[in-house]
């Protein structure tokens, strides 16, 4: 059975001093067919620099979640706490700068709902105002299985990143393939 459903985020991350940045996700899918599926959650988190060079780094972070920011329809419901580290490195690739990352975070619920979950970014630039990234989102738990990967790509207009790409849910409880539009601002 195909259902067409809405996802919506929004996500905001602050560099409050050089070592910590604050970030924060809200999400909500509504599927058209059937309201009960509806889902809604969000995250906030503190992530801290632990190492650096001039192309690496190492991150370690934590902070709150509830509901769909653990996964969607099936996901926990009541408030719970995520644990995190990461590795990620920049520099130049054919005279373009690049970027990589990899994240993995554990997330654990009131009602004993848990899940683990690997993300991973590699993002290029084109030209000075355009890039590619891509994207993959692995989650293991309660919640259920779930694989996705993403290709986006963005133009930036001074600090407003106008995007689209595809994103396909491969590996998961469910089969989903989108059309995904971002807006970005950046400072």
């Amino acid at each position: 059975m195909d259902f067409t459903a809405t996802r919506s985020e929004v996500y905001a991350e602050w560099g409050a001093t050089d070592l910590w940045t604050i970030s924060g996700k809200y999400e909500q899918v509504d599927i058209d067919e059937f309201d009960f599926f509806d889902s809604e959650g969000w995250r906030l988190t503190a992530r801290r620099r632990l190492w650096a060079d001039d192309h690496w780094s190492v991150t370690a972070g934590g902070g709150f979640l509830e509901g769909a920011a653990i996964g969607g329809f099936r996901g926990c419901e009541t408030l719970g706490t995520e644990l995190n580290i990461g590795a990620g490195r920049s520099g130049a690739l054919f005279a373009r700068n690049y970027y990589a990352g990899v994240t993995y975070a554990y997330r654990t619920h009131e009602e004993s709902c848990e899940a683990s979950r690997v993300e991973a970014v590699i993002g290029y630039h084109l030209t000075e105002d355009s890039e590619v990234i891509l994207q993959y989102w692995g989650q293991r738990g309660d919640p259920g299985l779930s694989d996705k990967v993403e290709i986006l790509s963005v133009h930036r207009f001074g600090p407003v990143g106008i995007g689209g790409g595809l994103r396909t849910e491969f590996g998961g409880d469910f089969e989903e393939t989108s059309v995904v539009f971002s807006v970005s601002f950046q400072k």
